[in-house]
């Protein structure tokens, strides 16, 4: 459908799209990569600029998205670890991995019954940054802040992350939406706290060994509160040891 287009020179690319993949998100990550590529070629322009939109948060929360007791009751629902949408977002995150693409993680302008955000100024204002560091080559601080490394201690996970900016702080009270598993299927309610500028501890006083960590793993995350002091939230993902 672009065929048209190719004589015509860009200067880069705006994707927004995946909602309808939610249904199926494993082939997500291929399917999105091969369009970026052939994009590219036929446009003529193996680098071209290739900046999309993570998926925001939607649909209805669940009521009892976690439990509340302090013990092993805060087993995340097995609907919400198969959540279409986090996965399309991990797909996405791992997109990352071509040259010369950026992406901007909108996961604190979605409405849970808006498939459509109200709030495109916060989201145009990412991709205007995006554009300049990818497209235009400003020195200017656009990524969010995302796991990059996870380590063992003791009985608690402790998760390095780049992109951090000038450094991550939490909006709230406490950091919300880590949750944490010994076997991979599994999954509790984590507590959370900032270590230094760039790290968090996660663990369960009832979990030993935990091996995986994901945030904001669900359709819609409510009140995923980990931000880079720059004011770009962190992009959900999951890590193993």
């Amino acid at each position: 459908m672009i065929a048209p287009l190719k004589n015509i020179k860009f200067k880069g690319v705006i994707w927004y799209q995946g909602e309808s993949n939610g249904y199926y998100p494993d082939d997500y990550k291929t399917l999105f990569e091969g369009l970026i590529k052939d994009w590219r070629k036929t446009l003529r322009s193996s680098d071209l600029p290739f900046l999309y939109v993570q998926l925001p948060n939607y649909a209805t929360l669940s009521e009892d998205y976690y439990l509340q007791q302090a013990n092993l009751t805060d087993e995340v629902r097995k609907a919400d670890l198969e959540a279409g949408w986090a996965k399309i977002r991990q797909a996405q995150l791992e997109a990352l991995e071509l040259p010369n693409t950026a992406m901007i993680t909108s996961l604190d302008v979605g409405e849970w019954n808006d498939l459509h955000p109200l709030n495109k100024k916060d989201i145009g204002e990412r991709l205007a940054l995006a554009a300049r560091a990818i497209a235009y080559h400003e020195e200017v601080n656009y990524c969010s802040p995302v796991g990059e490394s996870v380590i063992r201690e003791d009985d608690a996970l402790i998760v390095t992350f780049k992109n951090e900016g000038t450094g991550l702080i939490m909006k709230g009270n406490e950091l919300n939406q880590f949750i944490i598993s010994q076997d991979g299927e599994h999954f509790y309610k984590a507590h959370a706290k900032l270590m230094g500028s760039n790290k968090v501890i996660v663990w369960h006083e009832q979990i030993g060994l935990p091996k995986e960590v994901r945030y904001a793993w669900a359709d819609n995350p409510e009140n995923a509160n980990l931000y880079s002091k720059e004011g770009l939230p962190a992009s959900p993902f999951r890590l193993n040891i």
